[in-house]
Parts: structure tokens; sequence; C-alpha cells
């Protein structure tokens, strides 16, 4: 189990926690497809000056 090294939740807990978000709106994932939707900081920081 990968660890996360969050203070105010124990590693095992944010990795169900995750894991039961993600049953419950897609039936499989794969990492590769995952990471595809990743969110860029940079343009969001752009994005969000023109609203």
């Amino acid at each position: 189990m990968p660890q996360y090294n969050l203070g105010f939740i124990d590693d095992e807990s944010i990795f169900n926690h995750v894991l039961e978000t993600v049953k419950k709106y897609r039936f499989s994932v794969n990492l590769k497809e995952f990471n595809k939707n990743l969110i860029d900081p940079i343009k969001l920081t752009f994005d969000a000056k023109n609203i």
C-alpha cells in the first residue's frame, strides 16, 4: 500500500476511502486512464484569472 504521509488520517483509511469513492462511480479503473485526468495547476491558475 502507498504511503501518503498525511497527519490527519492514516494511510489505510485514506486508501479505503478513495477506493470506495471510485467504486461508487466506476466499475473499473486503471492507473493509465486515471492519470489522464490530472489537473494542470498552471492552466488552472490562468483560467481562474479569466473569470
